[in-house]
C-alpha cells in the first residue's frame, strides 16, 4: 500500500477511517521503518529509498526531519537505543531451556550476546561513517557520569538474568557469577572487533567452553 503526504498509513478508528498520527507517533514510525534500509544499503542511500521504507512521500520526510542527514542520524540513534535496551535481550535469554547442560545454555547466551553486540558494532560504524563526513555533528565532550551508570544497569540486568539461565548450577562456579559475565562480555567483544584476533570469530560453543573447561583436556592431569 503506498501512500500520499495527505493520507499516510496510520491506524483505522471505529469509523473505518485512518485515524491521523501525531508527530511523536509519526517520527517513531519513520525511524522504525527507515532502520533496517540503512543497515543494508549504508548512508548512501537516497531519500526516494527512505521514503518509500517508510511508506510515505518525500515531503512527509522533510516535515518531521529537516534533512536526509538529520534523519539518518536520528534513525541510527534510536537503532543503537533499541539494540542497548535489556528487556528484548533479557526475554530471549530466559527462554532458554533449563534442562540443557550448563555449557549449552551459556553457547545459546552466548549466541544471543553476538548477535547483539554485531548489531552494535554496525549501528555504530554507521553513525562514525555520518560523522566523518558531517564533523559539525560530532557532539562534544560525553557525559561519562551518565553513560557509566546506564553500563552499570545493563551489566547489573545482564548479570541477574544469567543467574537465572544459569540456575542451580551456581553452587558449581570458581568465581562470582559478575566476573562470569565479565568474562563471557570480554570475549564476545573481541569477537566482534575485527583488528582483535583471528578470523572467522569465535564461536558460542567455543567461548562457552573455554568459560566452563578451560583451555586444557583432562589428559595428562595427576
Amino acid at each position: 500500500m503506498t501512500t500520499t503526504d495527505d493520507a499516510p498509513i496510520c491506524p483505522r478508528g471505529r469509523s473505518g477511517r485512518a485515524a491521523p498520527l501525531t508527530p511523536d507517533d509519526r517520527r517513531a514510525q519513520i525511524l522504525t521503518s527507515v532502520v533496517p534500509l540503512i543497515r543494508e544499503r549504508g548512508v548512501d542511500v537516497s531519500t526516494r529509498e527512505l521514503a518509500d521504507a517508510a511508506g510515505v512521500a518525500e515531503g512527509t520526510l522533510f516535515r518531521v526531519f529537516p534533512d536526509k542527514t538529520a534523519l539518518l542520524v536520528a534513525a541510527v540513534r534510536h537503532a543503537i537505543e533499541l539494540a542497548t535496551a535489556p528487556g528484548p535481550g533479557r526475554r530471549e535469554l530466559l527462554e532458554i531451556d533449563r534442562s540443557l547442560p550448563l555449557e549449552e545454555r551459556l553457547s545459546r547466551v552466548i549466541a544471543v550476546s553476538n548477535a547483539r553486540m554485531g548489531a552494535i558494532v554496525e549501528l555504530m560504524g554507521l553513525m562514525r561513517s555520518i560523522v566523518m563526513r558531517h564533523p559539525e555533528l560530532a557532539e562534544g565532550a560525553p557525559d561519562h557520569a551518565a553513560r557509566h551508570a546506564r553500563l552499570q544497569e545493563g551489566h547489573a540486568s545482564l548479570v541477574e538474568t544469567i543467574t537465572e539461565v544459569i540456575g542451580p548450577d551456581l553452587p558449581r562456579l570458581r568465581i562470582p557469577v559478575d566476573r562470569v559475565v565479565d568474562l563471557m562480555q570480554t570475549l564476545v567483544v573481541a569477537g566482534q572487533l575485527p583488528w582483535i584476533g583471528s578470523h572467522p570469530p569465535l564461536e558460542p560453543a567455543e567461548v562457552a567452553a573455554v568459560l566452563v573447561r578451560g583451555v586444557l583436556t583432562d589428559r595428562g592431569a595427576p
